[in-house]
């Protein structure tokens, strides 16, 4: 089976570069705040206010505070590190703080 086409990257902070595919893209619009917010999404990974590992071993957590028009305080992304290039798992907004974060 294909692997499906990048369709955007970013570069973090670190200089590692994220990638997202047209597959991921498709399952992040299911969380319907996502949909046509790829430019915030790739924000999130150029200047995020806060990165942290993810429970799961080989993945980390980029967070965005938002404003409106995004319905959320936050915008959660999950990338998982994948050799040269990094790839998103998913991302979704929420409305409580990260751990040991200030409101």
């Amino acid at each position: 089976m294909a692997e499906s086409p990048v369709i955007a990257s970013a570069t973090s902070p670190q200089g590692r570069s994220v990638e997202l595919t047209e597959e991921r893209w498709r399952y992040i619009q299911r969380h319907v705040e996502m949909r046509e917010r790829q430019d915030t999404l790739l924000e999130a990974i150029r200047q995020p206010d806060l990165q942290e590992p993810d429970p799961y071993p080989g993945r980390e957590r980029y967070w965005l505070r938002c404003r409106a028009p995004f319905p959320f305080r936050w915008l959660r992304a999950v990338v998982e590190f994948a050799g040269d290039a990094d790839r998103f798992v998913t991302a979704f907004g929420q409305d409580n703080d990260p751990e040991g974060q200030p409101p």
